[in-house]
């Protein structure tokens, strides 16, 4: 799938231990599931992936957190015949 070039990354503090959660906007998380944005836009919650808001109204900021995204790409591998 290429290199997954991230921009967005959270940090909190967990029992006293610093963890960093990484993020990909709409149109990298797109490029990376080889979809449009349109179909991203309209399929993902339907499809399972987890929608992540930050803020609030026209200018909130939709992300996709990559170890989520991963997975998900794990789960709709085909298994058969």
């Amino acid at each position: 799938m290429g290199v997954l070039r991230v921009r967005w990354m959270v940090m909190y503090a967990n029992s006293g231990e610093i963890t960093s959660v990484r993020f990909m906007d709409v149109p990298e998380t797109a490029k990376y599931l080889n979809v449009s944005i349109s179909w991203l836009y309209k399929n993902a919650a339907r499809s399972g992936l987890a929608i992540y808001r930050f803020g609030t109204g026209p200018n909130a900021k939709i992300r996709f957190k990559v170890s989520e995204v991963e997975a998900w790409v794990k789960q709709q591998r085909m298994m058969g015949g």
